[in-house]
């Protein structure tokens, strides 16, 4: 980069501007010139832009020397590209997360399984993904599948606060006390938000509380703030209608 620095500026005091700016290499008068007049141009291109990559391989024919120099700016613009991908996956992956969320909230359980299916042949199988369905396994009633992927998510993701407050209110809707405050205390352990942290910390005092297995009515608090923003109020309500 030294030397294109130190070149590009030697090639400025030496040639007229406007010869520089056209860009046209039959005005050089040696290859060393011509190599410059060109990564002159490079230097003015968008560094992502096809016309940038044609520049630095027109330049490399021109000198084979600087091979190793080129190969390291391709190098450059492939990490940008990849990272340029990466950024764009990760942004569909938060909408199509959100339109899982609103689509479990609003009920609409057909869409919110669509939705799903879309992100899983997009992104494959993370822990967000697990978590949105063994949501709606839940809700369905098909109880033995929601543990299946809650489980399978939390082998990705061991540190997952949404999978481990999930599986606490799994066991704590069947009665398994010991369970669901064992999870819960995982899930207090990795939470990021003190109101999160309030709820799991008052869920697990009101499991205490109770003589019997968990029973909706008594041990139910109906409508909370929860980790997966209304994921789980909308599970109670559901499992209350259909008790």
């Amino acid at each position: 980069k030294l030397y294109l620095e130190v070149g590009i500026k030697y090639i400025e005091e030496c040639y007229n501007p406007r010869v520089l700016d056209i860009g046209d290499i039959s005005w050089a008068r040696t290859a060393a010139d011509e190599f410059l007049f060109i990564m002159r141009k490079a230097m003015t291109t968008n560094r992502e832009s096809i016309e940038y990559v044609q520049c630095l391989r027109k330049a490399l024919a021109i000198d084979v020397n600087m091979k190793k120099g080129i190969d390291l700016l391709l190098r450059e613009v492939q990490e940008n590209l990849v990272s340029s991908e990466q950024g764009e996956l990760e942004n569909l992956r938060k909408s199509v997360q959100e339109a899982i969320k609103n689509a479990i909230n609003n009920g609409e359980l057909k869409t919110a399984a669509s939705l799903i299916n879309e992100y899983e042949n997009i992104v494959g199988v993370d822990a967000p993904l697990c978590s949105a369905k063994g949501i709606v396994y839940m809700i369905e009633g098909q109880f033995d599948k929601a543990e299946d992927v809650f489980l399978a998510g939390l082998d990705l993701e061991p540190e997952n606060e949404d999978l481990l407050y999930n599986l606490g209110y799994f066991h704590e809707y069947f009665g398994n006390t010991e369970k669901a405050i064992d999870f819960y205390i995982r899930a207090l352990d990795y939470a990021k938000d003190e109101a999160t942290k309030r709820e799991i910390s008052e869920t697990m005092v009101k499991l205490q509380q109770c003589q019997e297995p968990m029973n909706i009515s008594k041990c139910s608090t109906g409508v909370v703030i929860s980790v997966i923003d209304g994921y789980i109020s909308l599970l109670r309500e559901a499992c209350k209608e259909g008790s």
